[in-house]
């Protein structure tokens, strides 16, 4: 490959596909290198789970009825911050039969909004619930007509998840109502 002395092998206890390369640098030294291990290690604690997932009717309807609201066009998001439980955050993604028509696009749009909150949420958002100690609902919602690329979604996505990190520091210790507003 890249060294004369380099040789892949194949390693049955990573899979079919999986090689390892080990590269002979002079006396003795020798590197071992999995390549897809050192790529789930970048990517450890970015999955999402399904306790992130907010399905809880009453959970949504007590969302949209109490929650706050802030906006980066193309997306809004409705929060809600409330004690701390079992999960940091949960959210919903919804994008309107009545702005994108056709349903390849909305499902298209869920998953990069979805890529774009899994790529930043531990970094600019989880820190901040756990120093305040609260949790937070969240839907995020897309206002646009038009489909958008990742990039200019992704952006939008960090502006909401860096103002929700900073309404979650600013609510760190205060009592929570329980009842939905009037």
């Amino acid at each position: 490959m890249g060294y004369p002395n380099s040789r892949l092998y194949p390693n049955p206890s990573l899979g079919r596909h999986r090689l390892n390369a080990i590269t002979i640098f002079g006396h003795n030294q020798i590197l071992i290198l999995n390549y897809f291990v050192l790529l789930s290690l970048e990517m450890q604690g970015l999955r999402l789970y399904k306790s992130e997932k907010l399905c809880s009717r009453t959970a949504v309807k007590l969302l949209f009825d109490t929650g706050e609201n802030l906006v980066a066009y193309p997306l809004r998001v409705v929060y809600k911050l409330h004690e701390a439980d079992t999960a940091q955050a949960r959210f919903l993604i919804t994008i309107p039969k009545k702005r994108i028509h056709h349903a390849v696009d909305r499902v298209l749009l869920r998953r990069r909004i979805r890529e774009s909150y899994r790529l930043h949420r531990r970094s600019l958002l989880h820190p901040a619930l756990q120093c305040s100690g609260v949790a937070a609902d969240l839907a995020f919602i897309y206002i646009s007509n038009e489909k958008i690329d990742f990039h200019h979604i992704e952006e939008k996505m960090k502006v909401l998840l860096t103002r929700l990190a900073d309404a979650a520091t600013q609510t760190g210790g205060e009592e929570f109502p329980t009842s939905p507003k009037p």
